[in-house]
């Protein structure tokens, strides 16, 4: 039997994480706030205020922790970077000193990534770990470059943590990433959109291979990439750890409540 080929669906149906970021979307424009109230700030304010300070300092904490393995004098000495905490729909919730230009640029991939059906087509699992550095997803140009990985708690997706630094390499057609010459994005080195470049906490061997090939001084980009990545796991850890002093409702509500 011959069947119409608009008979058959493309896609399944929309991935919870995107149905979600579809009605955080719907709420935000309606109201045009995220949340009406909030009731952790209003019943008990110092708590709201500790709870704060707490992860703040984590989160700056394991920005400094990143800077002291990084390799590139951008990051390492100049402190061109930040690192966040974000909601499951990409929301930024808290972030370090540095860069702050980029507070808008990780929360941008996050959602692409949602929008674009990772969840479904690509994973979103325990231990991943997503790169970017395409500046039409997130980031001003190629040298902004992004750390991303998923915060799961009992196989629930509860936030993200990602770090952005400047790394001056990325194998464009001047070295340093900003020449003057450059009339195209084809002449502004390599791109990674948003790609999956580990797994259980690894990252892959054969993109590593990649980047060494592909840019003048590889150290710098492969030494940062490890350098985002330790200070990202840190914030995993202190979510964790700030769940189990508070308890896992409070930090999904109040996180919301910062925003």
């Amino acid at each position: 039997m011959n069947v119409s080929p608009k008979a058959i669906p493309l896609r399944v149906d929309p991935s919870p994480l995107k149905t979600a970021l579809a009605r955080r979307r719907a709420a935000f424009d309606k109201h045009e706030v995220y949340l009406e109230r909030c009731p952790h700030k209003e019943s008990n304010p110092i708590k709201f205020e500790v709870f704060y300070t707490k992860l703040s300092q984590y989160i700056n904490n394991a920005r400094d922790l990143a800077k002291q393995v990084a390799a590139s004098p951008e990051m390492r000495e100049m402190g061109e970077s930040v690192l966040g905490l974000y909601t499951p729909e990409g929301d930024a919730v808290c972030l370090s000193p540095g860069l702050m230009v980029h507070v808008r640029t990780m929360s941008r991939a996050i959602k692409w990534m949602i929008d674009n059906d990772y969840e479904t087509e690509v994973g979103i699992r325990p231990g991943d770990i997503f790169f970017n550095n395409d500046p039409y997803i997130g980031g001003g140009h190629a040298p902004d470059q992004q750390v991303i990985i998923p915060l799961f708690r009992d196989g629930t997706l509860i936030g993200w943590a990602g770090g952005m630094s400047h790394v001056s390499e990325v194998g464009a057609v001047e070295p340093g990433g900003m020449g003057i010459s450059m009339k195209t994005r084809f002449h502004e080195g390599l791109y990674l959109p948003c790609t999956k470049i580990g797994e259980n906490d690894l990252l892959r061997k054969d993109l590593e291979i990649l980047v060494d090939r592909s840019v003048r001084a590889s150290v710098w980009w492969l030494l940062d990439t490890r350098a985002k990545l330790a200070g990202v796991k840190l914030i995993r850890d202190a979510v964790h750890s700030l769940m189990e002093e508070y308890g896992e409702q409070y930090f999904l509500v109040v996180s919301e409540e910062y925003i």
